[in-house]
C-alpha cells in the first residue's frame, strides 16, 4: 500500500513524464482503417480537442443515459485521455486514469462508443490500446475499473473480474472490476 507521500512523490513523478504525450495513429484493424487514435495528456490536449471530448461525453453519458453524477469532476487534468476521430468527429473515448488517483490501482473510466457505432467492436479496440498503454507506460497489469453492469461480460472477455457487489453509480448499475 502507498503512503500518502509517496503517492504525491509518485503522481508528481507520473505526470510530470506524462505531461506533455501527443500520439496519433491509423487503427491497426481494417474495418476502421479510416479513423484515427489519439492518446494525449490533458496539458498536450487542444481547447478544440478538449471541447470535442466533453460534448462527446455529455452526449453519451448525459443526453443518452441520463447519467446523473458531475461529468467534469476534477480528474482529467491528471489522466491520459483515448479517443477516436472518425471524419473529425469523436466516436469513442475513454479516459486512463495513474494508480492513486481513483484507486490504488491505475484505472480506465468514462469508456464510451458511439450509439451509431457500437456492436462493431471499437470499445474492445480501445480497451485494449488502454491496457497495452497502461502495461508498457505505467508498468503495471493491476487495472480497477467500474463497470456499467451490462458490460460485465464484455469486460471479463477483457481479462477483468467482478470484485464488488452491484451498486449505483450516477443511476446506473455498476459492478468493480479488476484486471490483475
Amino acid at each position: 500500500m502507498l503512503t500518502p507521500l509517496f503517492k504525491i512523490k509518485y503522481y508528481s513523478k507520473v505526470i510530470q513524464h506524462y505531461s506533455r504525450i501527443n500520439l496519433e495513429f491509423r487503427t491497426q484493424n481494417l474495418e476502421f482503417e479510416n479513423m484515427t487514435t489519439h492518446i494525449k495528456s490533458f496539458e498536450a490536449l487542444t481547447l478544440d480537442e478538449f471541447y470535442e471530448i466533453a460534448r462527446f461525453r455529455e452526449e453519451v453519458f448525459f443526453l443518452e443515459q441520463k447519467v446523473d453524477v458531475e461529468e467534469l469532476d476534477g480528474l482529467d487534468q491528471k489522466c491520459m485521455h483515448l479517443w477516436v476521430e472518425d471524419a473529425g468527429s469523436v466516436v469513442a473515448y475513454l479516459r486512463m486514469l495513474p494508480a492513486g488517483l481513483a484507486y490504488e490501482q491505475a484505472s480506465i473510466g468514462r469508456v464510451a462508443v458511439k450509439q451509431t457505432e457500437r456492436k462493431r467492436g471499437l470499445g474492445r479496440q480501445i480497451m485494449e490500446e488502454a491496457i497495452a498503454w497502461i502495461e508498457d507506460n505505467w508498468l503495471t497489469g493491476e487495472i480497477k475499473i467500474s463497470a456499467q453492469a451490462y458490460l460485465v461480460d464484455f469486460y471479463r472477455s477483457l481479462g477483468f473480474e467482478v470484485i464488488s457487489d452491484l451498486y449505483l453509480e450516477g443511476g446506473i448499475e455498476h459492478y468493480k472490476m479488476k484486471k490483475y
